[in-house]
């Protein structure tokens, strides 16, 4: 692409006024459909009433810190693994702006390739929300993570009616971070946990929006369901079911 300081008539065509307005009109849509969708997913763990007060998270694959300030805002201490340089970058400009993490030292950041490794260490919270999908071996992964978990794990995926291979080049935006990705079912990912956990739960809402199904028995596609795997028994202001259910209710 040649630069606009270098293109001083805007002849080339990424350079042109009218494209980088459709490039940002772009980018605003593409924001705005993330902002929904993390209203949604944070008012839905606002209403399980799980134990997240300052207690320490790990978060993998925090994207920018969009649903990091759930926790930090809660006195968390939060260790967020980030597998894409372009998504830290960002959140470092957010940490440094002070406006999302008033007390920016309750984050850390690492930058790693969850494809192929794991922090090591042991938090009272594990926070997964939007990776598994992104991986080529994600029943894998949740194995190696299990040792992570000190109370209990968070986790929020597509997941599909049938098992899917995705296989793309690797690039900031592909569905693999390794530019093959495997989206799994759904009693795949429950019958994964409970080999892991003695304790696993679906609650029985799903977040007000249309990317989480409630009527399983007819999905024909791919949803995003929510899962919670726990050393100990938990509790919940909603109930927490410990069989898949095939009709759930939305969460208002």
């Amino acid at each position: 692409r040649k630069k606009v300081c270098c293109d001083k008539e805007l002849k080339h065509y990424e350079n042109h006024p009218e494209m980088q307005a459709s490039i940002l009109y772009t980018m605003l849509g593409i924001e705005q459909t993330y902002q929904r969708l993390t209203a949604r997913r944070l008012e839905h763990l606002t209403t399980l009433a799980l134990p997240v007060w300052n207690r320490s998270v790990l978060e993998l694959a925090g994207r920018q810190g969009d649903l990091t300030h759930y926790f930090t805002d809660r006195g968390c201490n939060v260790t967020i693994v980030e597998p894409r340089e372009s998504n830290i970058i960002q959140l470092r400009r957010k940490l440094a702006l002070g406006n999302l993490f008033p007390d920016r030292s309750r984050v850390q950041h690492l930058s790693m390739d969850l494809e192929k490794k794991v922090p090591h260490g042991r938090w009272q919270v594990v926070f997964c929300f939007g990776l598994l999908y992104h991986l080529e071996q994600p029943l894998v992964f949740l194995s190696r993570i299990e040792p992570l978990v000190g109370d209990f794990l968070l986790l929020e995926t597509f997941v599909s009616s049938d098992i899917v291979q995705i296989e793309e080049p690797a690039v900031p935006d592909s569905a693999g971070l390794s530019g093959k990705a495997t989206l799994i079912r759904r009693e795949d990912v429950f019958y994964a946990l409970k080999a892991l956990f003695e304790y696993v739960y679906i609650p029985i809402t799903q977040p007000n929006h249309e990317q989480f199904a409630i009527d399983w028995a007819n999905l024909s596609d791919s949803s995003r369901a929510l899962f919670i795997a726990a050393r100990r028994p938990l509790s919940s202001a909603v109930p927490l079911m410990q069989e898949l259910p095939m009709q759930q209710m939305r969460s208002w």
